[in-house]
């Protein structure tokens, strides 16, 4: 686990202190408050006087009034404050001179304004620091996670229609176990693996983890001839500089041949900036690793970003696949989007399918490849080993492959 060193250290301990600030309990903020209007009182007679030493101790209670209680309690205490150090304190202790009403009206105008404009600004930054900790939390959480093994992949089926419903290729998803046992999905730790920049870290250890299962298999004699193994990356992998080494390095460190390597990126992320990602696609293209479209059909990618792209699979979305017996609409998509990807000599997935029905559908359509819980659920690595195995067998023993390729027991 990389140091944050000690700039991390120290925003982490700005962030800390202030959210731990603007939650104190109110009686303990109060009573801290009404010490420091005392403590400064004192501390401007004690030198003297206003006419001496101007009274901008005041404005500590007035900063806690307006952390703990926002705008109204900067209020409050910058009228406090304007009594204590207006008719309450001379201008000169000694001889005892009282202030002029000019002096202290003007004195608490200040305080005023002067409080409003530093909650402003302290809420502001409050509410910064506030997602700099959860992010600072969510980074420690996800290196846990890593360091303990508590990373884990499942394997889900991509099957050819055309061979039977032979498998020939695996999507690998990322699981987490919680510290309570509780394994969550992507979803659950994604978002905030994106925005923390853990991804990256996260993604390098599926590449490879998933990398040595496939060789494995291999090794075994397990894979149908152009078996594919499907990785998800992040757009912010792929913006990374040494992502290509990377990839390089890991199909080095499994000894896998690129050509069973397929990458994919959403559609959603190729449609808002594809410019962004060319360079990096172009170079992966040329490794021999191929490249597929996710969730095509969400993101709006348009004809031109598709023949510009080197992409080698379209993956329908589900939401076009979900009863597409039943909604001639949904037909009338998946056809339209098998059609133009032959046109331009790419192969489609239709993920989500989840029936015998929507299995004969997109069959019937033209979709070279399926997959969906109708063919397999996501699986441990060892429950998908014994899936391939007894789609092995049966070949060798002349049965007809096309039931659910779910192993026995195997976790949904």
């Amino acid at each position: 686990m990389p140091t944050r060193g000690v700039r991390g250290e120290l925003s982490e301990w700005g962030a800390r202190a202030v959210a731990h600030g603007s939650r104190l309990p109110a009686s303990t903020a109060g009573l801290l408050i009404g010490v420091t209007l005392a403590l400064s009182w004192v501390s401007t007679s004690a030198f003297g006087g206003t006419a001496s030493v101007p009274p901008h101790a005041f404005y500590v209670p007035i900063m806690i009034a307006g952390l703990r209680f926002g705008a109204a309690g900067a209020l409050g205490a910058s009228l406090a404050s304007t009594l204590l150090a207006g008719p309450m304190s001379y201008a000169e202790v000694a001889s005892r001179t009282p202030q002029p009403l000019s002096d202290w009206a003007v004195r608490g105008v200040f305080f005023v304004l002067v409080g409003q404009a530093l909650t402003a600004m302290v809420g502001l930054r409050t509410a910064g620091l506030h997602a700099e900790l959860e992010d600072l939390r969510a980074t420690r959480r996800l290196w846990a996670a890593l360091d303990g093994d508590r990373f884990s992949l499942r394997y889900q089926p991509i099957v050819s229609l055309r061979r039977g419903g032979r498998i020939v290729g695996a999507e690998a998803l990322v699981r987490l176990e919680e510290p309570d046992g509780v394994t969550v999905g992507p979803d659950q730790f994604v978002p905030e693996a994106e925005r923390t920049g853990m991804i990256r870290a996260i993604g390098a250890w599926v590449l490879l983890e998933a990398c040595r299962q496939c060789a494995r298999w291999r090794d075994e004699g397990l894979l149908e001839e152009g078996f594919r193994l499907h990785v998800n990356v992040s757009p912010l992998e792929l913006d990374s500089a040494t992502f290509v080494e990377q990839v390089q390095v890991t199909l080095r460190a499994s000894d896998l041949d690129p050509g069973m390597l397929c990458i994919e990126i959403t559609e959603h992320a190729i449609a808002q900036d594809s410019e962004r990602f060319l360079d990096t696609l172009h170079q992966l293209h040329r490794l021999g690793v191929s490249l597929a479209l996710d969730d095509y059909g969400t993101g709006h990618a348009g004809l031109g970003q598709l023949q510009r792209l080197p992409v080698d699979v379209v993956k329908i979305d589900q939401s076009f696949v979900t009863g597409l017996d039943e909604r001639r609409d949904r037909a009338v998509i998946t056809q339209h989007v098998t059609s133009l990807a032959r046109s331009l000599g790419l192969v489609t997935i239709a993920e989500g399918v989840e029936r015998a029905q929507e299995a004969a559908a997109v069959e019937r359509l033209g979709c070279d490849l399926v997959q969906g819980y109708h063919f397999g659920r996501p699986m441990g690595a060892d429950q998908f080993t014994l899936a391939l195995a007894a789609e092995g067998a049966g070949a060798r023993d002349g049965a007809t492959p096309g039931a659910p390729a779910t192993a026995p027991g195997a976790p949904g």
